[in-house]
């Protein structure tokens, strides 16, 4: 399902960003927001095409011979957002590839104005998915009872169905910026 985001009335035409993008960019990849997920040079991502325009514009990508989905974050006005899916995989780190879409690396473009994460690539579901209501509800309480993770947008449109490499496909979270941290309940 392609999802068309409304046009803003915000016209930016400096391809470069406003004034003041570059320092967002030292303080972002400089210091942070993490040391878990690799950063790497832009220049190394090789861009397909679209896959979904949304709330933030999800490519199609290929990086160290890996295809992959790329989610860019307008750094302007979605500094935020980006701050806080890292954050989440941060802190869900111990279900990369289980619980959540496995994140491969950030970067940043057009210094600073744009970052991406690379991440997992999966397939959407579908109606012939029988048990999929049942295997998102396990899923988000998992990520709440086990991980303290409360995905606050667990609608089918932040879940994909991934492979396991051998056959079987594993349903798993992603879109994770909106979110709480509660504690977990093993």
């Amino acid at each position: 399902m392609l999802v068309v985001k409304p046009k803003s009335n915000n016209k930016r035409t400096n391809r470069d960003g406003p004034a003041g993008a570059h320092e967002l960019s030292k303080t972002t990849f400089a210091t942070g927001p993490s040391s878990k997920i690799p950063k790497i040079d832009s220049k190394e991502i090789e861009f397909l095409g679209l896959l979904v325009q949304g709330n933030h514009e999800v490519q199609l990508a290929r990086w160290k011979g890996q295809t992959m989905a790329v989610k860019r974050f307008d750094m302007i006005k979605d500094y935020k957002c980006f701050e806080r899916e890292v954050k989440a995989y941060e802190h869900l780190e111990k279900v990369w590839g289980e619980l959540v879409a496995l994140p491969y690396f950030i970067s940043e473009m057009y210094g600073g104005v744009i970052a991406v994460l690379g991440m997992q690539l999966g397939r959407d579901p579908n109606t012939d998915d029988k048990n999929f209501y049942k295997e998102r509800a396990r899923l988000f309480s998992k990520l709440l009872h086990h991980y303290g993770f409360d995905h606050l947008d667990t609608d089918r449109g932040n879940v994909i169905y991934i492979s396991d490499g051998q056959g079987k496909e594993r349903l798993v979270a992603m879109d994770l910026e909106s979110h709480e941290i509660r504690d977990a309940h093993e």
